[in-house]
């Protein structure tokens, strides 16, 4: 695709690139085991495909569009931003299991869903409490993998690489660390609680790093 095609519809082009990338991941996962193909690869694939606006791959595109990027082809583009919206399944897996919620996007949330569906099963085994929670992590834990699988076999240039690479592995932490910080909940002498104030009532003009939000998607 021509730059000036992605631009007419963004979430369009990424959608494209994500669903070649899963059908690839989707193989791999299915020779290994059809089961586990079923339940945690294919979770994977609905969550990423089925909903979201696809925001943070249009600041990606627009912001490589304002600044040229005549270095990063359009295709390597495409895939770093599928990598991006799997890395983004990950963050939702993981925050609707430790807020609780039982929803996403208008559908069960992915450890709602393995309860209702193998909770019977799970509690004539003796571990009906933590299925659906240890399941959901497994589902996240692949997005993350499959993240860092997609921007890893980008095509790119040396100096561009290592660019993205640099990017790439601080934006994991921050994620990390911003999924702690938005659920820090301790008594006001605690470092955590103190780090959320700090970073809210900093004088106009001091360098504030704000937890990253990864709760909307």
């Amino acid at each position: 695709m021509t730059r000036e095609a992605v631009d007419r519809d963004v979430a369009a082009a990424v959608e494209r690139e994500l669903a070649d990338v899963l059908r690839g991941r989707l193989r791999d996962a299915a020779r290994i085991d059809a089961v586990f193909g079923r339940d945690v690869a294919e979770r994977v694939a609905d969550f990423t495909l089925r909903g979201g606006g696809r925001i943070r791959s249009r600041f990606l595109w627009w912001g490589l569009r304002a600044c040229d990027g005549q270095d990063i082809g359009t295709g390597s583009v495409l895939r770093i931003a599928a990598g991006l919206e799997l890395i983004q399944t990950c963050a939702l897996v993981h925050d609707d299991l430790m807020d609780g919620s039982p929803l996403r996007r208008g559908r069960p949330a992915v450890h709602t869903d393995f309860t209702t569906r193998y909770g019977p099963l799970a509690r004539h085994a003796g571990a009906a409490a933590p299925f659906g929670t240890s399941a959901a992590v497994l589902v996240g834990d692949l997005a993350l993998a499959w993240a860092d699988d997609t921007v890893a076999d980008t095509d790119l240039a040396p100096e561009p690489r290592h660019r993205v690479r640099k990017v790439w592995q601080a934006m994991r932490t921050e994620m990390v660390a911003g999924q702690h910080l938005s659920r820090a909940r301790l008594d006001d002498g605690c470092r955590p609680h103190r780090v959320l104030q700090d970073r809210t009532t900093a004088a106009p003009g001091a360098r504030q790093q704000m937890p990253v939000d990864v709760d909307r998607g």
